[in-house]
């Protein structure tokens, strides 16, 4: 994607974010693009509190797809950051292969099987940010507005 179309992106993306048009759609879930808002707020907040030293963290996903992992991503692209997806159904010897290599700050990701979990926990030294306590403050908005 050239930089003048990733300038008309995010300028499209920003001029969006207060509107009630629909984000996302499955089956019976809509989320409109002040749904997105909030969400990405609350995750630059997060990241604000818990990394504020740290600039271009490298933030791992490990997810099926879904308005939170959408959501995120927005998120890691707006504050700059570096995404790099993991698809949740590889072997879990390939997904502690690829996080021996990048060596995460950040790992967001939702439950997979627990045997792939408890060897992915203790194998990861970093900060796993489950995708449900993202999912439980945008709901709560707990740190709605903390900015």
């Amino acid at each position: 994607m050239t930089s003048d179309k990733l300038k008309k992106f995010f300028k499209t993306l920003e001029n969006n974010l207060n509107s009630k048009n629909v984000f996302y759609t499955y089956f019976n879930e809509k989320k409109n693009f002040n749904d997105l808002k909030e969400y990405i707020k609350n995750f630059t907040t997060y990241l604000n509190l818990n990394f504020k030293n740290k600039n271009r963290l490298k933030i791992v996903t490990i997810s099926e797809k879904n308005f939170e992992m959408y959501s995120s991503i927005y998120g890691i692209f707006l504050t700059r950051n570096i995404w790099i997806p993991i698809s949740i159904n590889l072997p879990l010897k390939r997904i502690i292969k690829m996080l021996e290599i990048t060596k995460p700050d950040l790992i967001i990701t939702e439950d997979i099987n627990d045997q792939k979990k408890l060897k992915l926990k203790t194998f990861v030294k970093k900060i796993t940010l489950f995708l449900q306590v993202l999912v439980k403050l945008f709901r709560s908005k707990v740190i709605k507005n903390s900015q």
